[in-house]
């Protein structure tokens, strides 16, 4: 495969906002059950073995040797699971090239110091983006490092080399499934995957859960000696029951039959009898069959692997095993290729951008990643503050997703966008776009010389490339003519038309410079009483609040420090296992005064609501650690953001904070450096800029602009945004014509051929007749005319040289133009 790389023009932007990111705040949580085929459900079913242990398949990895982090998720869900789900669809033997890294995802995640669990689905919502690297990329859990450059700091160092980003692509998950263990059926379906697979395959599956863990701590009921499940242990311990919680996450990996257990001492180990006495035979009564479990507690007795009776099952988490299923066709089409240099990289966000539109300044789409997306707390780059070169890191990011969400024909722009949202600026030394798509990979650099990326803005760079892309019909997209003409005195009214996408939807005009910023100080009174949990509450204001556009009405608190106006509450309550909220983010119309922190427990608010503003405090206060800040929301629109620098003895200042308001069309960060770093300033006051537009847009998404008689040109973009928060952007030009023609003939001089362009508002017909400088007539032609600009060749080679007048006539209108012929 050749490679060759292309150098475009770089285009810097440099705005205080971002837009068009997709947003969506569940409030449930429901993962797809796994398809089982209906032949399973009847007695064709394929038969059962009386055991089966893909712990001792050679898919399945060795025992993983847990160190002093709150990993477990990604134990069982990457290193045990995925390694067996695509070392079984790869017939490849479990070794340091195919045992999947379990830390890799999980150090984005932690809040960077891997104190922290962090959830399975999350980590396997990267491996659906980015895919995962193997050992033998990132050995991540270990503790030594060979090569000096990578020293390893456990939970909190991020892989270094795009090489080994762009080998981790390539396994990629395609999505994860859930089959319900809540019954007698249930459980029977899952001895029939973990067996065949669903596919009278050779090989079954293996399966997460997540439970407590304290009864692992417990003497085991009994144990079972037998080698061809035992190893390398001498024995397994059985345990009769399991906890009902659900901070721990463990692997299924087959089932035994049991013949040595027998749990109610009755001489009988039996399946068929009901030793309850509740009147039905069924799980709760089985005891012939035990679950093989694995473990993240290394090899030792009980904790590295053990049986579980068959019953207990049924008390795990949501009543339900999970299964990723591995994409091993998957390849990488378009990637980042990245060298930045950051000191403090909670404070950044990496997206990518798209448009059809080459004159567009603005993505039409944009997509957000689950890496390199304000984690990994307050250090560093690459996590660790003691190596040479900290701050730096080279890495990738797969971007091909995108060439799902737009259609493009033949050309597209794509946007490198980096919010850097922090008090503090970053250098980005190198980016580049790599094009896998065809037989040469093309590498199209953004820039290659050292570039400072500013504080508290979004910094942007695009390009125009080749590409063929097609969008998913249920992508949202803006479809039609983005040019629209009218005549002089008249008003524009068009329908903006749209496709994909869930209802209802909200249409607004995208505003770049809503806020302008200001930094001050202040002095305020703090009172320690009167504050309590308030949880999207949603307090109503006396008077409507001017905010994104819109005036409301009233405003809703949360427990992580934020103040929004959007119908959809803020995500503050676990609704799986370790679920990533931890670190609030920007979301629209929201107002963030703790970005960057990670949540470990919630802030208290009191409020207060005056004739001219709204107030509200907020605080964590615990023995060691304390932040106070106020928000005040005034009548005309203004916001300010206070902080405290010191409370009795103790700091105020989250280090890793960042903090600003979010709109519809985009972000305001503040600058404001904490005074505990030295920082001058305590307050940060968002004053609204006044708007002024030619143009309104209905709820419905219809465009207005009223009669003027000024002829000229008019930019705007448009946004639509469906009930996920999905968005779509479309650049519109509108241009107003005097009533005369609006044409052009072109060249002039000309030899062979001229081109005559005709802009119309009406499907009609256009006469263009030729004369000689006497008036003549030599040629006359009618051609049809639809809405638009229209453009017409016209042969001239009969014309000798000399001087010609082109008359055009369309509708009631005509215009007569003078060309010269030159044929030498």
């Amino acid at each position: 495969m050749r490679w060759v790389k292309v150098f475009n023009i770089i285009i810097f932007l440099f705005f205080s906002f971002t837009f068009c990111k997709a947003q969506l705040v569940a409030d449930t949580f429901n993962v797809p059950q796994y398809h089982i085929p209906d032949i399973y459900y009847t007695e064709f079913a394929p038969e059962l073995p009386a055991t089966v242990n893909n712990r001792l398949s050679p898919f399945f990895p060795p025992d993983f040797y847990k160190q002093n982090l709150s990993n477990c998720n990604q134990a069982a869900g990457h290193y045990y699971c995925l390694t067996y789900q695509f070392n079984r669809l790869l017939n490849r033997t479990a070794d340091s090239l195919s045992c999947f890294s379990p830390n890799y995802t999980y150090n984005f995640l932690n809040g960077g110091n891997g104190w922290y669990g962090a959830s399975t689905f999350d980590t396997w919502n990267i491996v659906k983006s980015q895919g995962n690297p193997t050992e033998a990329i990132f050995d991540g859990y270990k503790d030594n490092w060979e090569d000096e450059d990578e020293i390893f700091f456990e939970g909190k160092y991020w892989m270094n080399s795009y090489d080994k980003y762009y080998q981790s692509m390539k396994y990629r998950i395609k999505d994860y499934y859930s089959l319900d263990v809540s019954t007698d059926e249930g459980l029977k379906m899952l001895k029939h995957y973990l067996s065949d697979h669903f596919e009278g395959a050779e090989n079954g599956g293996v399966a997460v859960f997540f439970s407590g863990f304290g009864y692992l701590y417990g003497a085991p009921f009994g144990y079972v000696y037998d080698s061809c499940i035992s190893y390398p242990f001498d024995r397994l311990c059985v345990f009769n029951n399991a906890d009902n919680g659900s901070n721990h996450s463990m692997t299924i990996a087959g089932y035994y039959e049991n013949t040595e257990v027998d749990f109610n001492g009755d001489g009988i180990i039996t399946d068929t009898l009901d030793l309850n006495s509740d009147g039905n035979v069924n799980y709760l009564d089985n005891e012939k069959t035990l679950w093989i479990i694995v473990n993240s507690y290394g090899e030792f007795e009980g904790k590295g692997a053990f049986l579980l009776r068959y019953s207990q099952l049924t008390k795990i988490w949501d009543k339900k095993v999970f299964i990723p299923i591995p994409d091993t066709a998957y390849t990488p089409k378009l990637t980042f290729k990245i060298r930045l240099k950051h000191n403090q990289r909670n404070t950044i966000k990496i997206s990518a951008g798209i448009s059809s539109d080459l004159k567009s300044e603005i993505p039409e789409k944009i997509i957000d990643f689950p890496i390199f997306n304000y984690q990994g707390g307050n250090w560093p780059l690459t996590g660790v503050d003691t190596l040479s070169v900290s701050e730096e890191l080279e890495f990738g990011i797969d971007i091909t997703d995108i060439l799902d969400y737009l259609d493009t024909k033949g050309m597209a722009r794509i946007f490198f966008r980096l919010e850097n949202a922090g008090h503090r600026s970053g250098e980005l030394e190198y980016c580049s776009l790599m094009d896998y798509s065809g037989e040469e990979v093309r590498e199209y650099v953004f820039t290659d010389q050292p570039v400072t990326v500013p504080p508290a803005q979004l910094f942007e760079l695009y390009l125009d490339i080749p590409l063929q892309t097609n969008a998913s019909e249920e992508k949202l997209n803006i479809v039609g003519d983005n040019r629209l003409i009218i005549f002089k005195g008249d008003s524009l009214n068009h329908q903006i038309s749209f496709t994909g996408g869930s209802p209802p939807y909200k249409f607004k005009i995208v505003n770049t410079a809503e806020y302008e910023i200001e930094l001050t100080n202040r002095d305020y009174t703090y009172l320690s009483t009167g504050f309590t949990s308030i949880n999207n509450e949603y307090i109503t204001l006396d008077w409507p609040f001017p905010y994104a556009g819109e005036f409301f009405d009233s405003v809703a608190i949360s427990t992580r420090g934020t103040l929004t106006f959007s119908e959809k509450k803020q995500l503050t309550e676990e609704i799986y296992p370790y679920n990533f909220f931890k670190e609030a983010v920007y979301e629209d119309i929201t107002i963030s005064a703790y970005n960057g922190y990670f949540f470990t427990d919630e802030l208290k608010s009191k409020y207060f609501l005056t004739d001219s503003s709204f107030i509200v405090w907020h605080r964590r206060y615990t023995s060691s650690f304390r932040m106070v800040s106020r928000i005040e929301l005034f009548k005309d629109g203004r916001i300010e953001i206070y902080f405290m620098d010191s409370l009795g003895s103790y700091s105020t200042n989250d280090l890793a904070r960042h903090f600003g308001i979010s709109t519809y069309s985009g972000q305001y960060f503040s600058q404001q450096i904490p005074l505990e770093l030295a920082g001058d300033f305590n307050t940060t006051i968002f004053k609204p800029k006044p708007q002024s537009s030619l143009f309104s847009l209905s709820n419905d998404g219809f465009l207005e602009m009223p009669n003027t008689s000024y002829p000229g040109k008019h930019q705007l973009h448009v946004m639509v945004i469906d009930s996920t928060g999905e968005k779509a952007v479309k650049r519109f030009e509108v241009e107003i014509l005097d009533r005369a023609l609006d044409l052009a003939l072109y060249p002039n001089p000309a030899s062979e051929q001229v081109t005559i362009s005709l802009n119309s508002l009406e499907n009609n017909t256009a006469e263009i007749d030729i004369f000689d400088i006497s008036g003549k007539l030599l040629l006359s032609k009618q051609n049809d005319v639809i809405p638009g600009k229209n453009e017409y060749l016209l042969d001239i080679s009969m014309l000798s040289d000399g001087i010609y007048l082109c008359k055009i006539k369309n509708s009631n209108l005509s215009k007569t133009l003078k060309f010269a012929v030159l044929t030498e």
